[in-house]
């Protein structure tokens, strides 16, 4: 079992998460955090926004996130438009992650790979 947790105060937000690894009869304390943030470029400027990412389900679907997960200018953040950019951008390109490395499995028809906490721009998004 994996605790990850967000929470906002004012303009501040706070991700945390355990470093546990665990089966049915066994947890297993690791050193690698289920924590790391991504910069991801800003639209039609040179500013980036940190995007903070707190996961769980199976440390292969966070290596996948923190090591191969990447923005280019194409699919730059809109500061204005954060829920739109999580929808048209962040999502489709994490689906298509697991699909490619084959991480993602199917569930009564619906494509499931893991679940994390994104925060992008003072926002707490979750991801299933």
């Amino acid at each position: 079992m994996t605790i990850v947790v967000a929470c906002k105060i004012g303009d501040k937000v706070a991700l945390a998460a355990d470093h546990s690894g665990s089966t049915q009869a066994l947890i297993t304390g690791y050193k690698h955090a289920k924590i790391f943030s991504i910069d991801v470029p800003v639209a039609n400027s040179d500013k980036v926004s940190t995007m903070s990412i707190g996961y769980s389900y199976s440390f292969r679907f966070g290596q996948l996130l923190e090591h191969y997960l990447s923005f280019d200018a194409e699919s730059a953040l809109t500061p204005d438009s954060v829920n739109r950019w999580v929808i048209t951008q962040l999502v489709p390109k994490v689906s298509k992650l697991l699909t490619d490395n084959h991480a993602a499995r199917y569930e009564s028809g619906v494509k499931e790979g893991g679940q994390a906490l994104i925060i992008i721009e003072g926002r707490i998004f979750e991801l299933q």
